[in-house]
């Protein structure tokens, strides 16, 4: 039957189902005044006569009465309104019926909600592509996060599905309208949860710009919030953005710590209890940047505070509306927003709705590691003994002229700022309501100083399903070296897949007991910095320190597991030489430990604290020096960068490359790539690794430095078979989890490090070899065409820098190590004549003898299997 159109509307109360739809209304006079939600009100447009049961705008010109509102609002035919308004009022007749029970919600059915909802999701992934392209265009693409957020398309096939009972329950709950066609029909939908996971809601988005709302939300009060487990997940700094389609725009970018409010208005109860129940102590609103936006966030800003949350406002740069805006290219601007560029926006967001400091005179004067110093008007604070964390207990210092009071307090509790104000305002002769708002306004600088200092650490996101996949594919690739060597090279580093392979490890191996370490060794431009860049791109950020320069004390004031199991890389030894010793300690011994003298806060007293550091850290740095302190080089491997033309073709081919539209498609890969190695790494758990073959690997014992090698040789194969974790079975013993290393773990770890201990063994450094290999090929050529013996041939620094193409300045440098070491004598000129050059008679450098190799080691290890002594 019909609805009561007459009774609803008498019924209903217009002022209050107008400000049920989020639009504050002021009585003045008979009437009442607001913001018309029709049009992008700057000035109170709407105008509502209760007494006549009708709205106007007197600026786009909107009018009607309470149904017509509600349909307008809400995106319903006039009949679907009253039959809305009629539920909530159960006292008015449907003709000669009472009104039914309020309509079914998805709640009510999860399963038949359920199955439409994977209805849809199968037709955005269908072979109608509309709905993926229009994802596409807004740069969502990630199938990963369509998944997670089983977002789907209303193409209209899903009535066919279902039962007219089913479609009946569907229509009560909204999903179609009155003559049962899908209202959510032409457009892309995202589904919404509650914290059970039961779909509760539904945000449609319309792709064509057809309809006359380009935003759908299911009807009715709001059961879920989108995103809400990033509450849970990340307290100490939650996003809201102002939609959905803007927290995809986010979690597509690899930043996932937002929740969304549907529109301006769209912060509720429901909000504010989540927030709460997870204790979150910042949020950032997002919000589009217009009028809208900052009313919202000005009204919200202050409700969030009252709670004790620290709100912040993002603003976008100039042109810009919002995250979805942010991150797709604008030609006008000749813009795209990156990951990186929005952290900065969130680290320069501006803190908002900070009501509580009555008093803005109090300004900064002083900060030191010792103090901070502010000061109003004649009166002057000081702040001794401020902790990073925790809570603001603290000596405070009020001084005026040369009177002053001193005592310890917690400025964040009330009774002790009311104490100190009243004891202070005595002692300076002022007002103690004055000190009191100083100190209220001394909170707020101090948190703020805080907040700058300690930057919160990066949060390993939520992994989907199919995200923890797609990782663990990579974990089971059969040939999973030669697999990241490849990932590497379309992160952008060309070639050198002995070296991408072992900083790989090194990288992987900060979780390990005994990390590995490495030094990167080239000229300048040779590409060692690259390389960590590409390794510290495919590992988790938070598990990564990368510093360009530490100074001598820098890694002592670190929280203590700062560091704990960690990469940390330097990107250039020069500048940082001062810091080594920590760094060495932390390989060694895996802990620092500081004894510092300190006043005490509470005594005034100084007295000596004890800092600690804990390890243990894999940790890579770079340098161009040819002369390592040796304490350094060898708790590390030496890895040369390949210095040579052919690798410089490559490079030049790879740069070639990315120009054409195959390079384009590569650089895509990128994100993912990335993405995957970073769900990888963290699906590496610790475990201990067992070697059963260990004594039966012989390793050279003629040089001193070898007493490290060794062991450096062993945590290599423990990395290797850490790695590979996935592809063997875990055994158990005294409750203890371990893998068992394979003799392929020593062949790989003997490929990737003979060579590396053969050219720590020899007395020269590899470039120096590499330089006199050249000249010991070259001189019996030149001693053949002049006619006699190589070892009687001499030769010109000319000669050989024509010859090996190299600039003068490191030929100079060549020479004078191999001088040194004699091997080339140097016939000295008399004045004004250039030296000449002789290969003196002297074995070559030495290699690595005694290493057993894979196959020697493969047949003591069968003899033993088949002797039955394993």
């Amino acid at each position: 039957m019909n609805p009561d159109f007459d009774a609803i509307k008498k019924a209903a109360d217009l002022v209050r189902v107008i400000e049920d739809h989020g639009v504050p209304l002021k009585k003045q006079g008979a009437d009442y005044v607001g913001l018309c939600p029709f049009h992008e009100d700057t000035k109170p447009s709407l105008r509502v006569t209760p007494a006549k049961g009708l709205w106007h705008c007197m600026a786009c010109g909107a009018a009607g009465n309470v149904i017509q509102f509600v349909a307008k609002k809400e995106n319903l035919t006039v009949k679907e309104a009253a039959m809305r308004l009629m539920a909530k009022m159960p006292g008015v007749q449907r003709g000669s019926d009472m009104v039914k029970p309020a309509p079914t919600t998805p709640a009510h059915h999860p399963e038949l909600f359920v199955a439409i909802l994977d209805h849809y999701h199968q037709a955005l992934l269908g072979r109608n592509r509309r709905g993926l392209d229009y994802l596409k265009n807004r740069g969502l693409t990630d199938q990963g996060m369509i998944a997670h957020f089983k977002i789907g398309l209303v193409d209209g096939t899903v009535k066919s599905k279902l039962t007219p009972a089913q479609v009946k329950l569907a229509q009560e709950a909204g999903l179609f309208n009155d003559k049962r066609n899908e209202r959510f029909y032409g457009r892309v939908v995202v589904p919404i949860f509650d914290e059970a996971g039961v779909p509760v809601g539904l945000c449609g988005r319309d792709i064509d710009g057809q309809m006359d709302a380009k935003y759908l939300n299911m009807a009715g009060p709001q059961r879920g919030i989108w995103n809400h487990a990033a509450a849970e997940a990340y307290p100490d700094q939650l996003i809201v953005t102002e939609g959905i389609f803007d927290g995809l725009a986010l979690w597509q970018a690899g930043i996932k710590n937002s929740i969304a409010v549907c529109g301006v208005e769209g912060w509720t109860p429901l909000h504010t209890a989540l927030v709460q129940k997870h204790s979150v102590r910042k949020i950032i609103l997002a919000f589009d940047q217009d009028k809208a936006g900052d009313e919202a966030v000005k009204k919200l800003a202050s409700e969030l505070t009252a709670l004790g949350i620290r709100v912040h406002r993002l603003h976008w740069p100039q042109g810009i509306k919002d995250a979805s805006d942010y991150f797709q290219y604008n030609r006008v601007l000749d813009f795209k927003g990156t990951p990186e560029g929005f952290v900065q926006l969130l680290t320069s967001a501006p803190r908002v709705g900070m009501t509580r400091t009555t008093n803005p005179r109090l300004k900064l004067v002083e900060k030191t590691d010792e103090a901070v110093v502010a000061q109003n008007g004649s009166i002057f604070y000081r702040v001794k003994g401020l902790s990073r964390q925790g809570g603001l207990k603290i000596v405070l210092t009020a001084k005026k002229e040369e009177t002053h009071h001193v005592d310890q307090l917690d400025l964040n509790y009330h009774k002790a700022r009311k104490m100190f104000s009243t004891a202070a305002a005595e002692r300076l002769m002022v007002e103690s309501q004055n000190v009191e708002d100083d100190l209220l306004a001394l909170l707020d600088l101090l948190e703020e100083i805080r907040e700058e200092e300690t930057a919160p650490a990066p949060v390993a996101p939520i992994m989907t399903e199919a995200e923890r996949e797609e990782a663990l594919k990579l974990l089971r690739s059969p040939r999973l070296l030669e697999r990241i060597a490849g990932d590497l090279e379309i992160v952008g580093y060309i070639g050198e897949t002995q070296n991408k392979k072992l900083a790989y490890l090194i990288g992987t191996s900060r979780l390990l007991p005994k990390p590995l370490s490495g030094i990167l060794r080239a000229q300048s431009g040779g590409g060692k910095s690259f390389l960590m860049e590409c390794i510290a791109q495919l590992t988790p950020p938070e598990e990564i320190h990368y510093f360009s320069r530490l100074t001598p004390q820098a890694l002592y004031y670190l929280e203590p597991d700062a560091l704990t199991h960690k990469l940390l890389i330097v990107d250039e030894r020069d500048g940082s030489e001062e810091a080594e010793y920590p760094i060495r300690t932390l390989q060694t011994r895996r802990v620092l430990k500081l004894a510092v003298p300190m006043k005490d806060p509470s005594s005034g007293k100084i007295r000596t604290i004890v800092r600690e550091i804990h390890g243990p850290i894999a940790f890579m740095e770079s340098t161009t020096d040819q002369h390592i302190n040796p304490e350094n080089a060898n708790r590390c491997f030496e890895l040369y960068i390949d210095e040579s033309e052919k690798q410089t073709q490559a490079i030049f081919a790879a740069q070639r490359r990315s120009r054409t539209l195959e390079g384009w498609k590569t650089e895509q890969q990128k994100e993912k790539v990335v993405r995957i190695h970073h769900n990888a790494q963290r699906l590496l758990r610790p475990l201990k690794i067992i070697i059963p073959y260990v004594d039966l690997i012989e390793f050279p014992a003629s040089w001193l430095r070898g007493r490290r090698d060794n062991d450096r040789l062993l945590s290599l194969i423990e990395g290797i078979a850490f790695l590979h974790q996935h592809q063997r079975p875990v055994n158990r013993d005294a409750d203890i989890d371990y893998l068992t290393a394979s003799i392929e773990d020593y062949a790989m770890a003997y490929d990737l490090a003979h060579q590396v201990f053969a050219q720590a063994s020899s007395d020269l450094p590899k470039p120096v070899a590499d330089f006199l290999a050249h000249v010991e090929k070259l001189v019996p050529e030149k001693a053949k065409e002049a006619g006699c013996a190589p070892n009687a041939f001499t030769f010109s620094r000319r000669d050989i820098r024509e010859a090996v193409n190299l600039p003068d300045h490191i030929v100079k440098r060549h020479m004078r190590q191999l001088e040194e070491l004699e091997y080339v004598q140097v016939q000295r000129a008399s004045k004004g004549g250039s030296f000449r050059y002789r290969l003196a008679d002297i074995a070559r450098p030495r290699h690595l003898d005694g290493l057993i190799t894979p196959q020697l080691l493969a047949e003591k290890w069968d003899k033993r299997s088949k002797s039955g002594t394993r």
